[in-house]
């Protein structure tokens, strides 16, 4: 069976190593399946449909893999030879708990939100004190003379 070293084409290599390389060569990865046999994963990187990738899997080393399927960013990949079950075990127990890519982007969206927002003024703070102690008092005021019948 010949492999995508073996047939020279151009091939995007992807690593599930933990401890990759520098921040800006790293891909955004998030891994929702691994077996033996296939990978299934989210990325950011434009990948086509039946095109070969090698995927850098601790333990296991570079593997050849063809893109089976793809629905937008979540992607199917079939291993050209399986992987030993060590690999697989290895993968899932080094897996960061972290959040997820598109997890991580909603919160840093947030965080850069709640940056932009202003601290209101400390004499609107205690404005807003003394109207609502006035308030209160108001109410206990006319609270004091209702009628109350025996």
């Amino acid at each position: 069976m010949p492999t995508c070293e073996s047939q020279g084409a151009s091939r995007q290599v992807i690593s599930l190593g933990f401890n990759g390389g520098p921040a800006e060569h790293r891909e955004c990865i998030t891994v929702t399946d691994l077996s033996r046999t296939k990978v299934l994963f989210q990325a950011s990187p434009e990948l086509r449909l039946e095109q070969n990738i090698l995927i850098d899997i601790p333990r296991a080393g570079r593997v050849d893999a063809r893109i089976v399927k793809r629905e937008n960013e979540r992607i199917d990949a079939v291993f050209e030879t399986p992987i030993d079950h060590a690999s697989v075990r290895a993968v899932r127990l080094a897996a960061p708990m972290g959040p997820s890519c598109s997890e991580q982007a909603e919160m840093d969206a947030v965080r850069e939100a709640y940056q932009k927002l202003t601290v209101a003024p400390q004499w609107f703070v205690w404005l807003e004190g003394i109207l609502s102690v006035t308030l209160i008092l108001a109410f206990l005021y006319a609270l004091w003379f209702l009628p109350i019948s025996n």
